[in-house]
């Protein structure tokens, strides 16, 4: 029977790892699906928090990018006023200088017309005297004529 013994202590033994064995390889296929849940967690934890540094980073992009465009639409306002500021003033200078233009042209037709003026009136001067000299000799003239055709007084004898 020593060999039973020893059959039956490897059928004990073998049976006795058996179930240890079975149980060994369940606990270790649990121990190795709760680590891959745990890893995946994790996993799924730092693919969220990246996720969300991403977003973070397209939102700060996104309002640095709307930033600049604010700004360069700002600056393109403020180089169109400008320009507009700028062809105001042409505009003004243009204006004031035809002003100019013809106010100075007004007064040197305005002079002119005095000067004009002022020479008809010496001649209109003139012309009176130089009529005034006529009827002073016509006057003259006539004076002398109705002289000269008068008969001469008769003396009478008494």
């Amino acid at each position: 029977m020593p060999g039973q013994t020893a059959v039956s202590g490897e059928e004990t033994n073998a049976s006795a790892e058996s179930p240890l064995a079975g149980e060994g390889v369940g606990a270790r296929v649990t121990a190795v699906f709760t680590a891959a849940e745990k890893a995946a967690e994790h996993i799924m934890s730092l693919a969220r928090e990246e996720a969300d540094d991403i977003r973070r980073r397209a939102h700060a992009e996104i309002d640095t990018y709307r930033q600049e465009c604010r700004n360069t639409a700002e600056q393109e306002a403020q180089r169109i006023i400008q320009a507009g500021h700028d062809r105001a003033g042409q505009i003004d200078r243009d204006t004031r200088a035809a002003a100019d233009e013809l106010e100075r042209s007004a007064r040197e037709r305005r002079n002119r017309l005095l000067e004009e003026t002022h020479l008809i009136e010496e001649r209109v001067e003139w012309a009176r005297e130089g009529l005034r000299e006529v009827v002073s000799r016509l006057e003259q003239v006539a004076s002398h004529d109705a002289t000269e055709s008068e008969p001469e007084p008769a003396t009478e004898s008494s």
